[in-house]
C-alpha cells in the first residue's frame, strides 16, 4: 500500500483524514465539558472513532465527527490508521517494547 502523502495537506500538516473510512483512535469515551449528551454506563467502556467514511453524510466527513462504540464493533466504513514517528534517518522509531 502506497504512503498516503500524495495530497495536499490540510491545515494541521496531515493528509486525508476523512472521508474514506471512519477511523479508530485510541481514545477512551469521555463526555466534552458541559455536554448534557444522555449516557449510560456503557457508553464509558466504549472507544471513539472519528473522521466520516465515504457512506456517511457531507456533515459527517470531518476530523471532529466523533462517535464511540465498544471495541468490537465492526462495519466496511470502520478501520483505522496505521502511524509510525521517523527518525532523524527516516526509519521508524522503535520507542515501543514490544516493537523491537
Amino acid at each position: 500500500v502506497p504512503p498516503n502523502n500524495t495530497g495536499d495537506k490540510s491545515e494541521f500538516g496531515i493528509f486525508a483524514m476523512a472521508g474514506n473510512i471512519c477511523e479508530w483512535t485510541s481514545s477512551n469515551f469521555v463526555l466534552y465539558p458541559g455536554s448534557k449528551y444522555p449516557t449510560k454506563p456503557a457508553d464509558f467502556t466504549c472507544k471513539v472513532f472519528r473522521g466520516g467514511s465515504f457512506n456517511a453524510q457531507r456533515w459527517e466527513v470531518r476530523t471532529t465527527s466523533r462517535v464511540w462504540d465498544i471495541p468490537t464493533f465492526s462495519e466496511r466504513f470502520l478501520g483505522f490508521r496505521v502511524a509510525a514517528t521517523l527518525s532523524s534517518e527516516g526509519q521508524p522509531k522503535r520507542n515501543k517494547p514490544w516493537l523491537s
